[in-house]
């Protein structure tokens, strides 16, 4: 079982990568802490729950997982995963304010659930392309392959921001300036998502009402304020079902009232109860 975040001891300019292999669960419990994944499905079908969030990927597809969120993958055949991670502050700060602002939106929108890049997508093929190329690059350790792997990585970020800024364009522009003005209240939510901050509050501090704030949150990020918070603390939950802490300690120290009420939504949310998570953790050791 994992009991803390996954850490690279070798990532070299703030780029890292493993894989992942196997039939059954093939990891649970994982997180990055501080870095962002990209997941490349290579072989097989693979069962992927990304905080609250799960669903089935095929060879091809590509996931992008943001720091914190707990990932569990489980396969009914033999999955084979190339797992890049990278932290995203230390190529933010090479770009261009205006492509730094448009990765910031990027972020805040998929901090909670990610993006997957399932087939049709017009840019999954490159993204996996230049995964691969990352993955060789780092594998070879020619001459100059931490500059060839920072060199993708960017790459790889243009794909995935071109393709956000497109949309951007064409349309969806009223719910990317939403998600700017939202970005504030985001941070808020992340940050004290133990104390029950009633949604007035939140509101407030976009200078909306409170019914159009709701509306507003969920059109730009597909979860009323409510249902994103308990996600948050969902997620936050799973993180410590990794280890042996009491249930209701960890449903206190979620923000949630009593156990029972914890069980309830964490049930709702990922279709199975904290005991019967935590033992699916035990199964994948």
């Amino acid at each position: 079982m994992n009991e803390q975040p996954r850490t690279e001891q070798d990532r070299t300019g703030g780029v890292g990568l493993h894989r992942l292999a196997g039939q059954g669960v093939i990891c649970a419990g994982v997180w990055e802490e501080n870095a962002g994944t990209l997941m490349l499905i290579r072989k097989g079908k693979a069962d992927v729950r990304v905080g609250v969030k799960c669903g089935v990927c095929c060879a091809g597809d590509v996931l992008y997982i943001p720091a914190g969120l707990v990932y569990q993958v489980t396969s009914e055949d033999t999955a084979l995963i190339s797992c890049l991670t990278f932290y995203i502050d230390q190529f933010a700060k090479d770009m261009d304010p205006l492509d730094r602002e448009l990765l910031q939106l990027y972020c805040s929108q998929a901090r909670a659930r990610g993006v997957r890049y399932h087939e049709g997508h017009p840019v999954r093929e490159r993204l996996a392309q230049l995964i691969s190329e990352c993955e060789e690059e780092y594998s070879a350790c020619e001459p100059g392959w931490t500059l060839a792997v920072r060199g993708c990585m960017f790459r790889i970020l243009t794909c995935m921001l071109r393709t956000y800024g497109e949309q951007k364009k064409e349309n969806e522009r009223q719910v990317y300036h939403n998600v700017d003005r939202l970005t504030e209240v985001l941070d808020m939510m992340h940050a004290d998502f133990r104390e029950h901050v009633p949604v007035g509050a939140f509101a407030d501090r976009t200078g909306l009402s409170a019914d159009y704030f709701t509306r507003v949150f969920k059109e730009s990020v597909g979860e009323t304020p409510v249902e994103y918070v308990n996600g948050i603390r969902i997620n936050h939950a799973m993180k410590l079902l990794c280890g042996d802490r009491d249930i209701r300690q960890i449903a206190a120290e979620c923000g949630f009232g009593s156990a029972g009420y914890f069980s309830e939504v964490f049930r709702a949310m990922t279709g199975t109860s904290p005991a019967a998570y935590r033992r699916s953790l035990h199964a994948g050791l």
